[in-house]
């Protein structure tokens, strides 16, 4: 990623920030005042715990996941800045990846995405094998058991789906000019 666009990033991420920062009638801060005493809850347990989930992902190495907030789209949200990794290349961008947590609702989680993007074709080896580890890191961090079949689907390059009574884990390639790999964790 050239120096322009770093910064423009960082510059974009920065005004996002100072503007949920400034709402000052907070949807999150709403939402909970308004719901009953009963609200919905997630399936999958930890996503009801909002900010043990965003501290045990913040620990896998790509990067702290921001505070839970009003997404100024009808939503909540999490996010990382995208982790940068391998060597810049002529086209000036790196392989990356991130983290975006997401929901409807202020009180749990409904999606977790992990999104590679491989700007690097010489580094799809060592990019996948980041994924890897990664997904890894992930199950490890919300005490689930990594799915059978999932490591070898991205090494494979394959789609990959699974569910169960509480949530539905799946992994999307998208090749076009660069490959953008999505794991998706969804509570049901």
């Amino acid at each position: 990623m050239t120096t322009k666009m770093k910064s423009l990033t960082k510059i974009v991420f920065g005004l996002t920030l100072i503007l949920t920062s400034c709402n000052s009638s907070n949807k999150a801060e709403q939402a909970t005042a308004q719901q009953p005493a009963q609200t919905t809850k997630a399936k999958l347990q930890i996503f009801n715990e909002i900010n043990k989930t965003i501290a045990a992902l913040s620990q896998n190495g790509i990067g702290q996941l921001s505070s839970w907030r009003d997404d100024l789209a009808g939503g909540y949200m999490s996010i990382t800045e995208y982790y940068q990794f391998g060597n810049t290349p002529t086209n000036g961008l790196t392989n990356n990846i991130a983290y975006y947590l997401e929901s409807d609702n202020a009180n749990y989680i409904k999606t977790l995405k992990l999104a590679l993007n491989i700007n690097t074709k010489a580094e799809k080896k060592a990019a996948l094998k980041k994924m890897k580890e990664t997904t890894e890191a992930t199950f490890q961090s919300l005490s689930l058991e990594t799915p059978k079949g999932l490591l070898e689907a991205i090494t494979k390059g394959k789609d990959f789906k699974v569910e169960n009574e509480s949530y539905t884990t799946t992994l999307k390639l998208d090749k076009s000019k660069i490959d953008t790999w999505q794991l998706t964790i969804e509570t049901k």
